[in-house]
C-alpha cells in the first residue's frame, strides 16, 4: 500500500468523517463477476462532469471510473479528459493503509455542510496528477502526490462521483523563474533586422498561483531602429500582457506585468519587431499559491458492467491524452544570423567614420575661433 497521507480539509460533500463502515453486498448495483472474482466499477460519463479549481468552475471534459474489489484492498481510480482543452489525467492506486480499512470504505456514510451522507464506496490516499501526458507536481509543495479523497453517493439510479485533490505533504515551494536573453550565442548585440520574432513556450507549473514577468532592454543605437513588442499568451491564446520597447543609447528600462496563473498548460511569449544594436533579457517568476484545490464531479454515473461500457465509450470521446508538454523554450522562428565579424566591423568602422567627421567639424570651428581672435 502507499504512503500514509492527512485527511482532506473541506469540499462539498467532504469526507470530513467516516462512520458505520461495512462490508460491500456483492449483490448491489456496482458489482459484477469475472471468472468468480467479483468486482465493483463506477464510470462518471461525460455528460454529467465538470470541474472546478479553488472553487471556480473549470472547464473539463473527461470521465473517472474506480475499479475495486471487495474482498480485498485492491482498487484503482483514475480521471482522464481535457481541461480548458489541455489533456489531464488523475492515478489514484494509493490507498491511506493507516486505517483498519485500509483507505477503502463499503456502505459508509460521509458527512459535512451539516448533514450525513450515505456513500456506497469511499476512498482516501494519495495520487498523482498528469498534465499533457507529464507528471504534474504539487503546485504549492512540488511533491509529486497530492492528498485524494473519492466517494460514490447517492440514492440507486441517481448515484454521483465525486474526486477532490488537495496538497500533499511538505511545506511551500520556491518560487520557480524562468529566463532568456538575447542576441544568444555569444553576441552582444542584434544586427539590423526588420522582422525579428522569437517564440518562448513556459509550462504553468504552478497552477493558481501569480505569475510576474519582467523585461529588461538596451541599446546602443537610436530609439526609431528599435521597435520590439512583447506578447504573452495564456494557454488557449489569450493575451494576458503586451508590452513595448524601444531601446537605444537615450532610453532603456524595466518592463512588468503581475498576472493570475490560472491555466495549465503552456504560457506562450512572443517578441517580434524591428532591432539594430540591441538586446534584451525576459524572466517569468511563478509563484506558489498558497493552497490548491483541484475537485471532479460526475452526475451521471454508470455502475457494474455498465460502467466498463461507459469507460470505453468515453476514452473513444476524449481521444488519446499521451500529449507531451513542450520544454521550457522552444524557438519557432530563429532570428536571422550573419557572420558576427564582418558585421561588428562594417558597424564599428561606421561609427569610427562619424565620430571622425564630427571631430574634424570640431577641429575645424575651433581654428576659425582662434583665426579670428587673432585678427582682433
Amino acid at each position: 500500500m502507499g504512503p500514509v497521507v492527512a485527511p482532506p480539509r473541506s469540499w462539498v460533500l467532504p469526507l470530513c468523517l467516516i462512520v458505520l463502515a461495512g462490508t460491500a453486498s456483492a449483490t448491489g448495483s456496482g458489482f459484477y463477476h469475472v471468472d468468480g472474482v467479483t468486482y465493483y466499477m463506477a464510470t462518471g460519463e461525460m455528460q454529467g462532469a465538470s470541474a472546478t479549481v479553488g472553487g471556480a468552475p473549470l472547464a473539463f471534459e473527461g470521465c473517472g471510473w474506480a475499479k475495486m474489489r471487495p474482498d480485498n484492498d485492491h482498487a484503482r481510480i483514475q480521471v482522464y479528459g481535457l481541461a480548458a482543452g489541455v489533456p489531464v489525467e488523475v492515478d489514484f492506486t494509493q490507498f491511506d493503509d493507516g486505517r483498519p480499512d485500509g483507505g477503502v470504505a463499503w456502505n459508509t456514510t460521509v458527512s459535512g455542510a451539516g448533514a450525513r451522507v450515505p456513500a456506497a464506496v469511499a476512498a482516501w490516499g494519495a495520487a498523482q496528477l498528469y498534465v499533457g501526458g507529464t507528471l504534474y507536481p504539487d503546485p504549492t509543495t512540488r511533491g509529486e502526490l497530492y492528498n485524494a479523497t473519492f466517494f460514490v453517493v447517492g440514492d440507486e439510479g441517481d448515484e454521483r462521483m465525486r474526486l477532490r485533490l488537495s496538497p500533499g505533504p511538505g511545506g511551500p515551494a520556491a518560487p520557480d523563474t524562468w529566463s532568456a536573453a538575447r542576441p544568444a550565442e555569444g553576441a552582444p548585440y542584434f544586427p539590423p533586422s526588420e522582422s525579428y520574432r522569437e517564440v518562448f513556450l513556459i509550462p504553468n507549473m504552478r497552477f493558481g498561483g501569480n505569475g510576474t514577468l519582467d523585461i529588461q532592454t538596451d541599446g546602443l543605437g537610436l530609439a526609431q531602429d528599435n521597435n520590439l513588442t512583447f506578447t504573452l499568451r495564456a494557454p488557449g491564446g489569450a493575451v494576458v500582457t503586451r508590452q513595448y520597447a524601444a531601446p537605444s543609447l537615450a532610453q532603456s528600462g524595466p518592463l512588468h506585468a503581475e498576472f493570475p496563473l490560472d491555466r495549465f498548460g503552456n504560457y506562450v511569449l512572443e517578441v517580434e519587431g524591428r532591432v539594430s544594436l540591441s538586446q534584451y533579457e525576459v524572466a517569468f517568476t511563478q509563484e506558489a499559491p498558497s493552497d490548491f484545490e483541484l475537485a471532479f464531479q460526475w452526475d451521471s454515473v454508470a455502475l457494474g458492467s455498465a460502467a466498463r461500457q461507459a469507460r470505453n465509450d468515453c476514452q473513444d470521446q476524449v481521444g488519446s491524452t499521451s500529449g507531451e508538454v513542450a520544454g521550457s523554450v522552444v524557438t519557432q522562428s530563429e532570428p536571422p544570423r550573419y557572420r558576427w565579424l564582418p558585421v561588428v566591423a562594417a558597424v564599428v568602422g561606421g561609427v569610427a567614420v562619424v565620430l571622425a567627421a564630427i571631430k574634424l567639424v570640431a577641429m575645424t570651428v575651433a581654428a576659425v575661433g582662434h583665426q579670428r581672435l587673432a585678427k582682433r
